[in-house]
């Protein structure tokens, strides 16, 4: 069994790699379509993460797990880790893209969704590379 400082050391070192890879390409893309704010695209994804990543990771499958448990039913698939990159990879850029067209005001509305999936699906894709326990590990020594 895993030990609760494991998890949340497991957790925290998840949200700064997603913080480390994503921030600077939302910048970057951001700025070729002509907002000029750089401190509001900093900004604007910095909060992102912090209501998504929370929120998706924590928020909604401790609800999941609360209602399963309540109605004595089996654990959804969709909150499977190995089942839930669908779930994650899709729903987590609808939620930023919402926010970055509230927050940012792009002159499209799509370009804020469309740089949500690329950003979000680069983070997925390096984070995936990265071996997350070396850098638990670290943090634990």
């Amino acid at each position: 069994m895993t030990d609760a400082r494991t998890v949340i050391l497991g957790y925290v070192s998840s949200l700064f790699i997603t913080f480390v890879i994503e921030i600077p390409v939302l910048y970057f893309l951001f700025r070729r379509t002509g907002i000029e704010q750089k401190v509001k695209i900093i900004k604007a994804g910095i909060y992102a993460q912090l209501l998504t990543h929370p929120t998706s990771f924590i928020i909604i499958p401790s609800l999941v797990y609360y209602i399963a448990g309540l109605f004595n039913l089996s654990e959804p698939l969709w909150i499977r880790p190995s089942r839930s990159i669908v779930y994650y990879e899709m729903v987590i850029p609808v939620a930023e893209g919402i926010f970055y067209c509230c927050y940012l005001k792009p002159a499209k509305k799509y370009y804020a969704f469309v740089i949500s999936f690329v950003v979000n699906a680069l983070s997925w894709g390096l984070g995936s590379l990265i071996p997350d326990h070396r850098l638990i590990n670290y943090l634990i020594q």
